[in-house]
């Protein structure tokens, strides 16, 4: 009978031995799962960021190319064959300005 408890103490030990090996393997692959979730975590996350990026970056290029039209239409403006057409809308204008300045004088004296 001993010697049957002894052979069982035995086999409970190597099984014992056995469950704590399997535990640490287990253990150990939860580590490295938990390792990988973290780094698609930070995938994630840097996906994200360069996500936001790149919408600042073609937010900021429609806003250059917004400015660069308006700026392409400010030079053409003063494009030599619009230059002509501009000094006498600018002639037209002083002289209505100029008009508008005879006709108050005008006014204010007769009153």
């Amino acid at each position: 009978m001993v010697t049957a408890a002894s052979i069982d103490l035995k086999n409970k030990q190597r099984d014992y031995g056995e469950a704590l090996q399997k535990m640490k393997q287990l253990q150990d692959e939860i580590a490295a799962l938990e390792n990988t979730k973290n780094q698609f975590t930070s995938l994630k996350d840097n996906n994200d960021n360069a996500h936001t990026a790149v919408e600042d970056m073609r937010k900021t290029w429609i806003t250059l190319n917004n400015n660069f039209q308006e700026l392409e239409n400010l030079v053409s403006i003063i494009n030599p064959e619009r230059r002509f057409m501009l000094v006498n809308r600018l002639k037209s204008a002083q002289k209505n300005f100029d008009d508008l300045k005879q006709l108050a004088h005008q006014r204010t004296k007769k009153w």
